[in-house]
């Protein structure tokens, strides 16, 4: 029987010690791994450090690179000399650019007129605005200055406003605004065509059916295409204006019935 207990024993002792040498070599792994972990982790985290120092360095080494020296007066005299002759050469090319393309466009058949349009114009003939204008076909398009050709086109007392647009590249469009005939003043042997602002824009021997103003104070040498009435006149004639509406608003057709208005005395004139 004892000999039977302590076989058992002994097995039961041998197997546990079996066991704890499981573990214990188990530990031992798991240990070694653990080991290998952190020591994998402290190589990565020193690279990681080492890179960062060295692009700090470099940095460093850039910027104490990039910093100079104070420069002297010689040097600083002649940065600037530098600087004034490249503005200078600059600007010169940039006058020879503008100045050899002025004398290309000037010179350029291409830039030669071969149209010119009038529009806006019902009382004055297309052929008699550009006559006016004094500009020609094959004239080069930037020989003329447009408030010259305004001023020339004015001449006509018909024409209130002018706009000249070039047409690139080789086209000038008229455009007119006219003043209207509304009156009529006896003057001589013939008629003087006012407008309702009182420019006279006309001399002639027939009446075109326009009511006639009497009793007017401009003189007769005053009386010209072109001139306007004096002071007293206009306010007279901006009276008849208000009349005329106000006859009108009665019967629209009752201004065509209206002949002859006497404007000599401002507080009773006479239709």
């Amino acid at each position: 029987m004892n000999t039977k207990v302590k076989r058992k024993a002994n097995k039961y002792k041998k197997t546990k010690t079996k066991d704890n040498k499981k573990k214990q070599n188990k530990t031992d792994k798991t240990k070694g791994d653990d080991s290998t972990v952190i020591k994998s982790k402290y190589l990565e985290n020193y690279e990681e450090n080492n890179t960062k120092l060295n692009e700090s360095k470099k940095k460093k080494y850039k910027k104490n690179k990039n910093v100079s020296r104070p420069l002297t007066k010689k040097e600083e005299l002649a940065i600037k000399k530098k600087k004034i002759i490249f503005k200078f050469t600059k600007w010169i090319t940039l006058l020879a650019i503008l100045i050899g393309g002025i004398i290309y466009a000037m010179l350029s058949p291409i830039f030669n007129i071969t149209n010119i349009y009038v529009e806006g114009n019902l009382k004055i003939s297309s052929e008699t605005i550009i006559s006016l204008s004094g500009l020609s076909i094959n004239e080069n398009i930037f020989k003329f200055r447009t408030s010259d050709i305004i001023d020339k086109i004015k001449e006509n007392a018909y024409i209130d406003k002018v706009e000249i647009k070039r047409k690139f590249p080789d086209a000038v469009e008229i455009n007119v605004y006219e003043r209207e005939a509304t009156f009529a003043l006896e003057f001589g042997n013939g008629y003087a065509y006012i407008n309702n602002q009182g420019y006279i824009l006309e001399i002639t021997d027939s009446n075109a059916e326009f009511p006639i103003l009497e009793g007017y104070k401009t003189t007769t040498e005053e009386i010209k295409e072109g001139n306007r009435l004096i002071e007293t006149d206009l306010e007279n004639l901006g009276d008849v204006l208000k009349i005329m509406e106000a006859a009108k608003s009665v019967d629209a057709n009752i201004s065509d019935l209206i002949t002859r208005i006497d404007i000599s005395d401002n507080s009773n004139y006479i239709l």
